[in-house]
């Protein structure tokens, strides 16, 4: 389901509408969370461990500030505490699906490069084998279907509806909204699932 939701608003945004300022302003607040995070992790997170745990463990930790849940929890959310991803002449899909992907292209990768190093600092790891790692992680993001759905929508919007917010015609319409539809009380009902397995401790 959300392949098609990302499909689908990815092919109906309005992308001249999308003000690079906000999308800037949000990778910059995750840079610094971050920039943060890692030293304070690296220092203080158990500090007797080896020097290369330490550095992964840190990486980890200013991977996690960055991970926004965009999709699972930043839909529901609009949709329930506004009414929806679209009106008032802001269009809030088109910047959680840009943000989305910024995450997937830059902060992942960095934060799997970040953990190879770490991972290097304690064996005599060859260079060989960190970009075979590297390159594994790449082609992944390359297959996975949510990166797919968005390239394939903004392919359609810029092909079709010339980066105009137009719907979907009518078959194709049914289909992607017959398929996305469960998205969002599935999301919601998983992430409380989830929660069953949580725990909370302090360093």
């Amino acid at each position: 389901a959300l392949p098609m939701v990302v499909f689908k608003d990815s092919a109906t945004t309005a992308v001249a509408s999308i003000q690079m300022s906000v999308i800037v302003a949000c990778a910059v607040g995750k840079i610094a969370a971050a920039l943060l995070i890692w030293p304070a992790a690296y220092l203080w997170y158990n500090p007797e461990a080896e020097k290369s745990e330490r550095f992964k463990a840190a990486a980890l930790f200013a991977y996690f500030v960055t991970a926004s849940n965009d999709f699972l929890i930043g839909f529901p959310l609009l949709n329930a505490v506004f009414g929806g991803t679209t009106g008032k002449g802001f269009d809030a899909t088109a910047y959680t699906t840009v943000n989305a992907l910024v995450n997937c292209w830059v902060f992942l990768p960095i934060g799997v490069i970040l953990v190879e190093i770490g991972a290097s600092l304690q064996h005599s790891a060859d260079a060989g084998r960190r970009r075979d790692a590297i390159w594994k992680v790449l082609v992944s993001i390359l297959r996975n279907p949510l990166i797919a759905a968005a390239f394939i929508g903004l392919a359609y919007n810029a092909g079709i509806n010339r980066g105009q917010q137009k719907p979907l015609p009518g078959l194709l319409a049914d289909c992607v909204n017959l398929l996305a539809g469960p998205f969002e009380m599935m999301a919601l009902f998983l992430t409380g699932a989830s929660l069953g397995s949580f725990k909370l401790s302090v360093w």
